[in-house]
């Protein structure tokens, strides 16, 4: 149906847009700068604004209210989509990217729910009353606004489709806020409703949508767990060895478990490699796959994790993820994933920024 088209085509966006991090060392660092700061930078910027000496005592009060009458229509908003997802649908409006499907992180895991962008949606609301009083400074921090929702899509933190709504509410937030303190003229005065309404339609339509991972037939929205059995269970010595080889000098951790019915594995592999670009993080991911799945015919799940290893000052060692994934026996091909083919579930930390 139509939902489902649109999920598609928005999964489409999501991987074009996130399919460019991890490549280019100065990109990333600057969508995980706008990603991470762009809101505070946004603040930063109105309170500079509010506090300008130049600024006239009239002009400043003005806009004072408006920013707080801004801010509070925006906590309003928080509270009511906590409300919603607590107490009616008893579940979180969208999972991150992450957990929905595989992804290219930059930043670390975020553990609030992904819809709509929060960051977006309040520089937003807060760029609306800067334009009523510099339309200079409020189309500098609308760019800013629109980057940092790129960027927050970029770093692989939300979906297109969240950026775009947390712009589109911060937007009527503001503008709502906005209108009668600086009493723009009757005509955009009596857009306000219109827009709520217009803003009504569009959250119903989200709501009825399919998930992502429902429109792409890939089932859940949520990543698959290995952890399906309690008695643990010891791998083939073969099979440890061929994994140990596959990996080179990088150590390889192997557990298994079986519930009587089902055998699952979790490898962990780590390199000291501190520079292993994302092509090599994902062959050798790939190979480990093909080798458990392959030389152990019980097994029906396994998951690969690689990490990176260092040891800080306290010679404690420190491990970050570089990349995970999780393949059943049914997604596996007869004769194993060919060198080049991408796996779905990974997830990936840019060791440049740890």
């Amino acid at each position: 149906n139509i939902f489902c088209f649109a999920n598609i085509q928005w999964t489409k966006l999501f991987t074009l847009i996130n399919g460019a991090a991890g490549h280019i060392h100065c990109l990333d660092r600057l969508g995980q700068w706008l990603a991470v700061y762009g809101l505070l930078a946004v603040i930063l910027l109105v309170l500079a604004t509010l506090w300008w000496p130049a600024l006239r005592e009239v002009d400043r009060r003005t806009y004072g209210w408006a920013l707080l009458a801004a801010i509070a229509l925006c906590a309003v908003l928080y509270l009511g989509e906590s409300l919603l997802s607590t107490y009616v649908l008893h579940h979180a409006l969208r999972a991150r990217p992450y957990n929905a499907r595989w992804a290219t992180m930059l930043i670390a895991e975020g553990s609030s729910d992904s819809f709509p962008a929060w960051p977006a949606l309040l520089a937003a609301a807060l760029t609306i009353p800067t334009l009523y009083l510099s339309r200079w400074l409020g189309v500098w921090l609308a760019a800013l606004s629109c980057l940092t929702a790129l960027a927050l899509v970029f770093v692989g933190s939300n979906f297109p489709l969240d950026a775009l709504t947390g712009l589109l509410v911060g937007g009527i937030a503001g503008y709502s806020t906005a209108a009668p303190f600086f009493r723009p003229a009757p005509a955009l005065r009596r857009r306000i409703p219109a827009l709520w309404m217009l803003l009504a339609l569009w959250g119903g339509g989200l709501l009825l949508r399919p998930s992502h991972a429902a429109a792409l037939g890939e089932g859940s929205d949520t990543a698959p767990s290995p952890v399906v059995a309690t008695v643990l269970l010891d791998a083939p010595p073969a099979v440890i060895q061929a994994l140990r080889q596959q990996a080179g000098d990088a150590r390889v951790t192997l557990q298994a478990a079986t519930n009587k019915y089902l055998v699952v594995a979790d490898i962990l592999v780590v390199t000291l490699r501190q520079d292993m670009p994302i092509k090599e993080i994902q062959d050798l991911a790939r190979d480990e796959v093909n080798t458990a799945l392959m030389r152990w015919p019980r097994l029906r799940l396994v998951t690969v994790e690689i990490s990176s290893s260092a040891i800080n000052a306290r010679t404690k060692e420190i491990l970050t993820p570089l990349y995970k994934v999780t393949v059943s026996r049914e997604q596996f091909p007869t004769g194993g994933f060919l060198p080049g083919q991408t796996l779905s579930g990974k997830k990936y930390f840019n060791p440049r920024f740890y």
